[in-house]
């Protein structure tokens, strides 16, 4: 006011009176708007009468484009002070829900603040008294009682429906909307650091997958943001260290809000149903819309869970959903074989590539014999070419990783599929592993130890002393400690379809999974490995599976070596 009055000392009046006049009714109508949000937000807080409410709302309406001046927490206050919980049946939603519309789409610079207060209503629940309906900003409780009872869970579930239909109106008439909503969700995300039970959890995953099904568009982003809060949770556990509580902290008590101490086993309780309710998912949509979804959800293996170093779980999504077609599981091959002859990829990833090749070739149990074939020829010739034309022969896995890694999965998944491998001696012959075996790179020392007595044990039911020998001699050679870069000269390899550790992921996929039981006994001519089948056109799999195995090695190398 101290500058316009100035203004209007040094210029003319005509040329200013317009300014002046269109300065102080904008100033006033957003001193009107701010009085009118505050008295709703107080009204509101006090849980008054319905007419109350309908009053304040009607009273908003037609004020919405001057609010665009207002502070934004002013506006976040009154959106979570309208108790969702008591009126979500109420005709006053159907009033509210405009209001929100029309706020969204006249001023879209509210909208993260609208899609973050829908987020978090997905995450309350009634029952729990620590969690207070008051630290969402839904009003006062109708109850403090813990106990589930149908009144509760019909509210609860009026609310869900009620965040829905205004979701849907927003969604379609602000688009805009929609990238606010995704980054919410992924925010407001449950997980143990936050001290919510797991069943919110799944109720938060349950109410996002329904917002993918009324809004497409969103499905691939939404079901991103979930499997990447699995990874999140993925990533900590140490699946070596669940039983042991005191090495098992991964966050201290007071490293987060709750004072909550999180273990590996806890998020693998945490993890466990999310994974399965999140898989479960793409197998009704698999049903549906198969090739859609079987295309998204590749893309979504390749974006999020590839890159991720040694996954436990997560991968298991892709896992299961391959099998609905024979297209499918060599799509997905085919896809990590690129990643293998890309000459750009990084070693990281050719790696990996290589080891889910190696994994799902010898733990899918739907996979058709040729498939195996084709998966397990193209290793060999990537490793028999490499050793062909490469000039430097010093044992060290910074010159020669991506080398050492296929090596290794060739002879897990020689050791794995024996069985059904030594039904075709020509195929076999036709391999000619020992010419990687006697490679100068000596791939043998890379290789764990449960690999090398399985491989020691087919050769002598083999009679393969050309092998043994081999095994033995190679025994006696002293591999270098560390690399030219000076890093341990270690293969950090892993298969990421190795036995998952949760019980209702494991039961899930149990129809469709190979367990390892080794090479069969000469003397027992019915014995057979148990994921394979006598029919060579048959898919590859048992109804008896064996004794799980894991060959993925804890120290190989050096350690190993000494």
């Amino acid at each position: 006011k101290e500058l316009l009055s100035k203004e209007m000392t040094m210029k003319p009046i005509a040329q200013v009176a317009p300014r002046e006049e269109k300065a102080v009714v904008t100033e006033k109508h957003s001193i009107d708007a701010l009085k009118a949000i505050l008295r709703a937000t107080s009204v509101m807080e006090q849980s008054s009468t319905e007419e109350d409410l309908v009053k304040e709302i009607n009273t908003l309406y037609p004020i919405v484009p001057s609010m665009h001046n207002i502070e934004p927490n002013h506006i976040a206050q009154l959106v979570k002070a309208y108790n969702w919980y008591e009126l979500a049946s109420s005709p006053i939603m159907a009033l509210w829900n405009n209001f929100l519309v029309r706020l969204v789409t006249v001023c879209p610079h509210f909208i993260p603040f609208v899609m973050e207060h829908y987020a978090r209503l997905f995450t309350f629940s009634p029952i729990e008294e620590s969690l207070g309906p008051r630290s969402f900003g839904f009003g006062t409780s109708a109850t403090n009682s813990r106990d589930v009872n149908l009144s509760k869970a019909l509210k609860l579930k009026a609310l869900q429906e009620a965040v829905h239909v205004s979701l849907r109106s927003q969604l379609r008439i602000a688009p805009i909307s929609a990238t606010s909503l995704v980054d919410a969700l992924s925010r407001e995300f449950p997980n143990p650091k936050k001290g919510l039970p797991v069943e919110h959890a799944v109720e938060y995953t349950n109410q996002v997958l329904r917002i993918c099904d009324y809004h497409p568009t969103l499905r691939e982003s939404l079901l991103t943001t979930i499997i990447g809060k699995c990874a999140e949770m993925d990533c900590l556990i140490d699946a070596n260290a669940a039983e042991n509580l005191e090495e098992d902290l991964i966050f201290q008590p007071d490293s987060f809000e709750g004072n909550t101490v999180t273990t590996s086993s806890t998020l693998m309780k945490f993890l466990d149903p999310l994974l399965l309710r999140t898989i479960q998912y793409l197998e009704e949509r698999m049903i549906q819309e198969p090739d859609e979804t079987w295309n998204m959800c590749l893309r979504i293996f390749v974006a999020t869970i590839l890159p991720i170093h040694q996954s436990k779980y997560i991968q298991f999504t892709i896992f299961t959903i391959a099998r609905y077609k024979q297209e499918y599981s060599r799509q997905f091959l085919e896809e990590l074989q690129q990643r293998i002859f890309r000459v750009e990829e990084t070693r990281h990833m050719k790696a990996a590539a290589a080891s889910y090749t190696a994994s799902f070739l010898c733990r899918a149990k739907y996979l058709p014999p040729a498939l195996l074939k084709e998966g397990l020829t193209t290793l060999v010739g990537w490793a028999s070419s490499y050793s062909d034309r490469v000039t430097n022969f010093t044992v060290d896995v910074d010159m020669h990783g991506v080398f050492y890694a296929i090596c290794y999965s060739i002879f897990y998944i020689y050791c794995f599929h024996f069985e059904f491998l030594s039904t075709d001696p020509a195929y076999l012959t036709s391999l000619n592993l020992t010419k990687l075996l006697t490679s100068p790179l000596n791939p043998l020392k890379f290789l764990s130890a449960s690999i090398i007595e399985e491989m020691e044990r087919i050769c002598i039911r083999r009679a393969n002393t050309l092998w043994i020998q081999i095994i033995e001699r190679n025994k006696d050679f002293i591999l270098p400690t560390f690399t030219i870069s000076g890093a341990p000269n270690i293969l950090d390899v892993f298969f990421p379809f190795d036995p998952p550790q949760l019980d209702m992921l494991a039961r899930h996929i149990e129809p469709i999974y190979s367990e390892f039981k080794g090479t069969s006994d000469d003397n027992d001519s019915t014995s057979q490995s148990p994921h394979l089948g006598r029919s060579i056109d048959s898919p590859i799999g048992s109804d008896n599976p064996g004794t799980p195995m894991s060959c993925t090695p804890i120290e190989v190398g050096g350690s190993y070596l000494m």
